[in-house]
């Protein structure tokens, strides 16, 4: 085991929490977004094929 200190920087903690904020934004924006969309493909369209 090492006795060595590991310090965190705010400038590497800035990072990540930048990455945070824009993932959680994206999934912030898919949940809300998402009921409006229309599909891609209709239900039925996928029933039908064997």
């Amino acid at each position: 085991m090492s006795d060595e200190r590991v310090s965190v920087t705010f400038r590497d903690l800035s990072r990540w929490l930048v990455v945070a904020v824009i993932l959680v934004a994206g999934l912030a924006a898919y949940f809300m977004l998402a009921p409006d969309s229309d599909p891609v493909m209709p239900p039925a369209a996928v029933e039908v094929a064997p």
